[in-house]
């Protein structure tokens, strides 16, 4: 994919040569006139460029097998246009490292986002309401990685155990609840759930996630309700509910169904969560026995983030993911402990150790990874 992108960038080029040679053969450049400057002006405006990307290198070792290795974890980059009043819409390209297949080792683009919004009117109480159609944010991790914004040393919990991911063919209803707070009344200034009483999402998806073809006819179910039960006193403390309701996304179609409860606290000095989920099979319809049948699984996850200085952070996380109850031996657990530095506001690097156990091998390795925003 690599290839094919330089190949067709250098054909544009070669095109806009030729075309600006032959221009010039004409006439010399002219003046741009108001119609033109008005076009140029009605484009650019509401346009917004950003940028992310992950940088890593990590050393560790899997059972007796060590490794080391610098890599591009994620690059994003996010396009935003605003066309009227109401109506906006964003995509965003995805840049990975490809782990199988033909181009194994290749950095591979494909889209994250793709969607077109509708902002919604206010009715009383909810207020701040958008829909969005196309390849969209599903609701939980949306909300998750809002108050856990470590995505940079790996995919938080759910994700990490295989039971869904952040986007996915479909469509989304968001809004807030009484409105957003005020900044000066956020728990601590870059606060990103910002919902006075709290929020709601609720969405129909493909069910595969961003990267996969749909499978099958099945179309899943998810929401995401979470609630700041005093945000006059205490804005920090908030509970969320998920759920997701379909099918795997095979042929066979395994029954998937999943529960969340969340629990976070958001202050200047730190945040903490404790999080724990019930369910049935999985996104991928991977979660299954012999028979095709899909298998139960819980867990939980603890995270909590101190804020020591200004520019200093400490954070851990402990997750313990357990596939069909009636085998221990099919758990996981997994522990992080990390130092961060901000280097400026939403740019950081990250130096942390994690290790993961489970009934076949343990893993450990230590990573030094930087998060780039503009």
């Amino acid at each position: 994919m690599q290839k094919g992108a330089g190949v067709f960038l250098l054909l544009v080029i070669g095109c806009s040569v030729l075309l600006a040679r032959e221009n010039s053969k004409d006439s010399l450049p002219k003046t741009i006139d108001s119609t033109q400057a008005e076009d140029w002006v009605a484009a650019l405006t509401g346009l917004r460029i950003g940028g992310q990307w992950f940088l890593a290198f990590s050393s560790g070792k899997v059972g007796n097998q060590p490794y080391s290795q610098f890599a591009v974890e994620r690059g994003y980059i996010t396009i935003e246009k605003v066309f009227s009043q109401r109506f906006s819409g964003r995509i965003t390209p995805d840049i990975s490292v490809d782990r199988d297949g033909d181009g194994e080792g290749d950095l591979e683009m494909r889209l994250k986002y793709c969607y077109v919004q509708a902002l919604v009117p206010n009715i009383g109480f909810v207020k701040e309401t958008a829909l969005q159609f196309g390849l969209v944010n599903r609701p939980w991790l949306n909300y998750e990685e809002k108050i856990n914004t470590y995505r940079m040393q790996g995919p938080l919990f759910l994700e990490r155990s295989d039971l869904l991911n952040s986007g996915d063919f479909g469509v989304m209803l968001k809004t807030l609840l009484g409105g957003s707070l005020a900044k000066d009344e956020l728990p601590y200034p870059e606060a990103a759930q910002i919902g006075r009483y709290g929020s709601v999402a609720v969405g129909a998806y493909n069910g595969g996630g961003y990267h996969a073809i749909e499978r099958n006819q099945n179309k899943t179910l998810e929401a995401c309700f979470s609630w700041r039960p005093l945000p006059d006193s205490f804005p920090a403390l908030q509970f969320a509910y998920a759920s997701m309701f379909g099918k795997g996304n095979t042929v066979e179609a395994p029954v998937w169904r999943t529960q969340i409860v969340h629990a976070a606290w958001e202050s200047r000095s730190m945040t903490a969560t404790l999080q724990l989920f019930r369910g049935k099979g999985d996104y991928k319809g991977e979660y299954i026995d012999d028979s095709g049948t899909s298998l139960s699984n819980n867990g939980w996850s603890l995270f909590a983030e101190w804020r020591a200085l200004d520019r200093w952070s400490v954070i851990g996380r402990r997750d313990r993911f357990v596939l069909d109850r009636l085998a221990d031996s099919d758990s996981t657990a997994r522990w992080i402990f990390g130092l961060v530095y901000r280097f400026s506001k939403p740019c950081r690097t990250l130096l942390s150790f994690e290790q993961q156990k489970d009934s076949t091998e343990k893993q450990s390795e230590i990573q030094i990874s930087f998060e780039t925003k503009f």
